[in-house]
């Protein structure tokens, strides 16, 4: 992208092998398919306090496509881009770029770990990088289109996104166990503890207490998840206090009424979430007036639906969303081009 400073990584992705950023692919889960390659950037973040970096997926030929579907993943709370490099593989036919940058104070972007002063500063970077994306799609190339998935946190940043910003260039919006309320209830005591250390220490970083087997019933994905580096499990009582303010911002919207995403929306629900209280999805979608919308639950399902067993389904509906919501010309057969 313009301004940025962008170099290809070699691309030797092979099952559960690391990748020259220090990535662990869960055991079993595909690299890259043949054909598409991974290009890494730098850029200023929507306010130029600190540095993001972005991961990019996408099909070696990209350059001479003459129309291009670009999907924009926005990761969720304390894990980072890296942790999608199988999307490739299940999207091929369907996507020609997968771009995904890590949110300020996550993985190898800049900012402290778990902190943030307004939670929309994550909603004005990811809008800051749908129009950057758009505009150099639309340099360079006759057709494109970007569509915008985001995983719990990062659903809820979607969401944002679709209320701060409708006027951004969006073909159509997936949100996977959008974080809308956290399924543990907090105790009064530690919620008075995090009031109190807003206004004395905000910036103290505090480990969550997360526990990592509520996010697939597929172990390897959660031994990697254990051992990757660049997942973390800290959150400041100012980032715990705007991510509340957030969720009950995007609520109130809906049952205002006044909650106008103009995108078609997919919400896909993982009924066995215990990170994040799936009722409240199931109440966004219904409250939700729009004339384009799905909702999809998966029974038996933990939080990362995209890790989970049984994810092929998942990836199924998420293609079927994207293709029937392109302006674009379907996938031209073939074992590694795609559009023309």
């Amino acid at each position: 992208m313009t301004g940025t400073q962008v170099s290809e990584l070699k691309t030797a992705h092979a099952t559960g092998s690391r990748e020259p950023a220090g990535i662990l692919q869960p055991a079993g889960f595909p690299g890259l398919p043949a054909g598409w390659t991974t290009k890494w950037e730098t850029f200023p973040d929507s306010d130029g306090t600190c540095t993001l970096f972005a991961t990019q997926y996408q099909r070696e030929d990209l350059k001479s496509l003459k129309s291009v579907r670009a999907l924009i993943v926005l990761h969720g709370l304390g894990e980072h881009g890296g942790r999608y490099m199988h999307l490739p593989h299940y999207l091929k036919d369907t996507v020609d770029l997968i771009y995904c940058h890590d949110h300020r104070g996550h993985g190898r972007s800049q900012g402290p770990r778990g902190h943030i002063e307004r939670f929309d500063a994550f909603a004005e970077d990811a809008g800051a990088v749908i129009r950057r994306l758009s505009d150099q799609l639309a340099r360079e190339h006759a057709k494109s289109e970007v569509h915008l998935l985001g995983h719990s946190m990062g659903g809820l940043i979607a969401l944002r996104v679709g209320i701060l910003s409708p006027e951004l260039p969006i073909a159509s919006l997936i949100v996977t166990a959008p974080l809308l309320a956290v399924k543990a209830q907090v105790p009064a005591l530690k919620k008075a503890a995090a009031a109190l250390l807003t206004h004395v220490w905000g910036s103290l970083a505090l480990d969550t207490g997360f526990d990592p087997s509520v996010l697939s019933r597929d172990k390897n994905v959660v031994d990697a998840y254990v051992s990757d580096r660049l997942v973390h499990g800290k959150m400041t009582s100012v980032f715990y206090s705007q991510m509340n303010a957030a969720m009950a911002a995007t609520l109130a919207a809906v049952t205002s009424g006044n909650c106008e995403i103009k995108p078609p929306i997919e919400i896909l629900v993982p009924l066995d979430d215990g990170l994040v209280d799936a009722d409240k999805a199931l109440f966004f979608s219904e409250g939700l007036k729009h004339t384009d919308k799905r909702l999809k639950v998966y029974e038996g399902f933990k939080h990362e639906i995209m890790n989970e067993l049984g994810k092929e389904q998942v990836f199924e509906d998420i293609a079927e969303w994207i293709t029937s919501h392109s302006a674009l010309k379907p996938q031209v057969p073939s074992s590694t081009s795609g559009r023309s």
